[in-house]
C-alpha cells in the first residue's frame, strides 16, 4: 500500500494507472514502495502521453 500512496502523491498519471503493477515495482527495484518503474514509463506514461498529444492536435 505504501507504493500506491507514494504514486498518488508523486505521479501526475496516478488517476490513469492507479499505482501500477506491484510485481513490477518489486522485481525492478526490490521494493514495494517504489513509484516509477521502466514498465510504468514505457507501457503507461508513454502510451498516455502519446494519446494526449494525438488528441490535442488540431483537426483539419
Amino acid at each position: 500500500m505504501a507504493g500506491i500512496a507514494n504514486c498518488r502523491t508523486r505521479c501526475e498519471y496516478f488517476t490513469y494507472c492507479r499505482g501500477g503493477q506491484v510485481a513490477n515495482k518489486y522485481f525492478e527495484t526490490g521494493r514495494l514502495d517504489a513509484t516509477e518503474t521502466a514498465y510504468c514509463r514505457t507501457s503507461k506514461i508513454s502510451l498516455l502521453e502519446g494519446i494526449l498529444r494525438h488528441a490535442e492536435r488540431p483537426r483539419t
